[in-house]
């Protein structure tokens, strides 16, 4: 047999004789008249020999009883990629067994031309009576993303399977038709869990302002992922309407709800959220709070800074340290004096942001307090503390600074725009040392450096930093 490279001859013969012998086959299966196929092509004569042997084990498995077999047949049509593989998807959606049916749906799902060029038939499978067929075949339009078919499956919005309802609301909210809004609000209060969340995304999608009142009932909703699919929906309708609730979810027990709340505020560039948010900063669990006091900071204006002065007194040491690091965002210098004190707190944490504070706030004794932190027995401490010394230009520090340069300990940190921050006490020192001097050194070697800020201090009137940089 000659061999052939190209595919022309596949689309030419193969194809369309597999199309007519699965039609044939799958009529006598249903017991109707088979299709009577005019004189095929002589394919076997003109594709290679390795596609003949593909098609002929295709052939046998269309003419298998077994529905397995004919299954299979998709993958092996969706593998061949070609386009004239769609007559035979569109015979196997007439086979006998449900799950050849749906698999063949699905197949069509997947040619780039497929769910276009044959709407119709995917129409006529949305009214399957199985099911998964009708919601496969669902799901496949819903990517035509058409209010014309959306306005044609409406009634399946109400069909008794939760999967067909489910991808009926999601042909809806693909169509990003806002008239269809007042079709989707039903599904609002659906049993199932799943379809209350899609009908939110749904409404989402279509930029429903006039869903309004639905979606804050969402927002209160028992189920976890209904009230994260309906915060997303609520960042793509925009309505700061929904902020206070949107704040409340901050309190949520669930990590993606609060995360997913976050970000729409921050979307929605929620200022007004700002003053709720420090009102219940004590309530937030521990795992947002770094989140909500990144809002407020964000957000917030020299006018709450009063506000988060009780703060400071929390028992809670997560709740001063983020007190403290509120304070240090908002800027109020007048607030340093009340900071000054937790440059001694028990806890680690709160000294840290004590000195990130005392660092951007400065003020009268701000130098004098951070300094003692450099001999602090936590990398965090001496970290924020080295940073605080060059934020205040207190050149006076340089010779407790240039000993830390030998200091490797790791730090980790959340940086200002809520980023995960890795570094040492090094880094730190180093990073206050240029900011003293205004220049910076070419040398790498750490010996070599140490020297040359020693050499450097001693010519700004210092007398050597003692010490070796070891805690």
């Amino acid at each position: 047999m000659a061999r052939n490279t190209h595919d022309a001859p596949l689309r030419e013969g193969l194809i369309p004789a597999l199309a007519l012998l699965g039609l044939t086959i799958f009529s006598a299966l249903a017991g109707a008249e088979p299709a009577k196929p005019t004189a095929p092509a002589a394919w076997e004569k003109i594709v290679s020999e390795r596609l003949a042997q593909k098609c002929e084990a295709l052939i046998a498995r269309l003419k298998s009883d077994d529905a397995q077999k004919r299954k299979g047949v998709v993958d092996e049509l969706v593998g061949l990629a070609d386009p004239d593989g769609l007559a035979v998807l569109v015979a196997l959606t007439a086979d006998p067994a449900a799950d050849v049916r749906q698999s063949a749906t699905q197949g069509i799902g997947l040619f780039p031309e497929g769910p276009a060029s044959r709407r119709k038939e995917l129409l006529a499978l949305v009214r399957d009576p199985e099911p998964d067929v009708a919601r496969t075949a669902l799901e496949v339009l819903a990517s035509l993303n058409d209010a014309t078919i959306a306005r044609e499956i409406l009634p399946l919005l109400g069909h008794a399977d939760p999967g067909v309802r489910g991808a009926a609301a999601r042909v809806l909210g693909s169509a990003h038709d806002e008239g269809m809004a007042k079709d989707l609000l039903p599904l609002c209060a659906d049993a199932d869990p799943s379809i209350r969340a899609t009908a939110a995304w749904g409404l989402g999608e279509m930029r429903a302002g006039s869903a309004t009142s639905a979606i804050l009932k969402l927002l209160a909703d028992p189920d976890e992922g209904v009230r994260t699919q309906t915060i997303v929906a609520a960042k793509k309708i925009g309505d700061h309407a929904f902020v206070p609730a949107l704040g409340k979810q901050l309190l949520d027990e669930r990590f993606g709800v609060r995360q997913a709340a976050v970000w729409t505020l921050v979307d929605l560039q929620a200022r007004e959220v700002a003053p709720q948010l420090l009102q219940d900063l004590h309530a937030v669990p521990s795992e947002s709070m770094v989140d909500a006091a990144w809002l407020i900071g964000e957000f917030g204006d020299a006018a709450l800074a009063p506000s988060a002065l009780p703060l400071l007194a929390d028992a809670r040491a997560e709740v001063r340290a983020h007190a403290l690091w509120i304070l240090g965002r908002l800027r109020v210098e007048a607030t340093a004096k009340d900071v000054l004190p937790l440059a001694k707190d028990a806890e680690p944490a709160v000294r840290a942001q004590a000195a990130r504070a005392l660092g951007r706030l400065g003020g009268p004794g701000a130098a004098a307090a951070v300094r003692p932190l450099l001999a602090d027995a936590s990398p965090n401490v001496r970290y924020f503390a080295a940073l605080a010394l060059g934020r205040l230009h207190e050149t006076a520090a340089a010779g407790d600074l240039i000993p830390l340069l030998a200091d490797t300990d790791n730090v980790s940190f959340v940086e200002d725009n809520r980023q995960a921050g890795l570094a040492t006490v090094h880094a730190g020192a180093l990073a206050a040392l240029e900011a003293l001097a205004g220049e910076k050194f070419k040398e790498t070697d750490p010996e070599a450096l140490r020297a040359k800020w020693d050499e450097w201090w001693k010519a700004h009137g210092g007398t050597g930093a003692a010490g070796d940089g070891k805690k």
